[in-house]
């Protein structure tokens, strides 16, 4: 029973870092921004998962790599949540 509790409130802090995943490559896309001290916190949370990928997958001056980040923090997400819900 407590492992339950544990992995549900895993699985929403781990599903509320997605959306920070997600604004912080949107406001990149804002032209200026990168001064900003919200984007540098937001940008200094996501690199702590999106950072080791970066680079990968680049084609032009575009990044691709967050598609394999947030495919990989899917399928993550995806066990936890079976996990919750078969226990």
């Amino acid at each position: 029973m407590i492992l339950r509790y544990f992995l549900f409130g895993l699985y929403y802090i781990l599903d509320a870092y997605y959306f920070i995943l997600i604004v912080s490559i949107i406001i990149s896309w804002i032209p200026g921004i990168r001064n900003s001290k919200f984007y540098r916190v937001i940008r200094g949370i996501s690199d702590a998962y999106l950072g080791p990928f970066r680079g990968i997958l680049v084609i032009g001056f575009l990044d691709f790599t967050p598609i394999i980040g947030f495919g990989i923090y899917n399928v993550i997400l995806y066990f936890i949540r079976s996990l919750v819900l078969t226990l």
